[in-house]
């Protein structure tokens, strides 16, 4: 509903008991400034901008919610409530984010773009988190660093073929000249070893 209206950025609100089964990420999140913690709903109130009564109904509601299983939004679970004022509090903001691409352009195995039909898109290639067809519907975290030095190493290698082979073609230009006096434009040999 939020995201619906625009309201951002949305609050993380972890209680006593939440924070103490997620201690070590607690810890971590709030070493890095991402993470406040509170002593009290009064000082969480306090951080909010809100009276406190505010927050005690938000948290009446929300236990009731938990306690009947009856979500407007459709949540199905609800882990270590009920929520009181009384407690103590580590709150972290969370704003969108354009997190990992999941899927992207089509490659064949040298990198190379594929249009619709399969064909290679000549002399264009992909690497990184915008290369598709690796993951499937999700990914495994840290694998957008393996995406870049694969497909970098591998899109980089296709492509130099690629430059060196239009080169000793003479359809692009190589360099403009060498101590020995010879032109660029003729034939180049080219051996590309991939480890």
């Amino acid at each position: 509903e939020l995201q619906k209206r625009n309201k951002y950025p949305y609050r993380l609100v972890l209680n006593g008991a939440a924070s103490k089964e997620i201690e070590w990420h607690v810890k971590h999140y709030q070493g890095r400034g991402l993470m406040k913690h509170f002593e009290t709903g009064a000082d969480l109130a306090k951080e909010f901008g809100i009276p406190i009564s505010n927050l005690d109904k938000c948290f009446k509601e929300y236990n009731e919610i938990a306690r009947t299983k009856k979500d407007p939004y459709g949540k199905k679970f609800f882990a270590n409530t009920p929520f009181s004022t009384n407690d103590y509090f580590y709150v972290g903001v969370i704003t969108p984010v354009i997190h990992y691409c999941m899927g992207g352009i089509t490659i064949g195995t040298g990198g190379e773009v594929l249009k619709k039909n399969g064909d290679p898109i000549e002399g264009l290639f992909s690497a990184g988190e915008v290369a598709g067809g690796v993951h499937g519907l999700n990914r495994l975290g840290g694998s957008s660093l393996l995406d870049c030095v694969v497909f970098g190493r591998v899109s980089g290698a296709s492509s130099a073929t690629y430059l060196l082979n239009q080169i000793s073609q003479g359809d692009i230009a190589g360099p403009a000249s060498s101590k020995s006096g010879g032109g660029g434009g003729g034939p180049v040999p080219v051996s590309v070893t991939v480890d």
